[in-house]
């Protein structure tokens, strides 16, 4: 597991409440799905995506 909120300088926002979300070729979650999407170039692999809470 990558501690990416704590690497990044992400608030959390409170208890469950997630302002971002790493997938790899994967659907996110229906409460993510109107997120906003970045992909992620360059890569090891390729298919990472970032969802980010608006």
């Amino acid at each position: 597991m990558i501690p990416l909120a704590y690497a990044t300088g992400c608030d959390p926002g409170g208890p469950l409440r997630p302002t971002a979300l790493v997938l790899r070729d994967a659907a996110p979650p229906h409460w993510a799905r109107d997120w906003p999407r970045h992909t992620v170039p360059g890569t090891y692999a390729p298919g990472w995506v970032v969802h980010v809470r608006p």
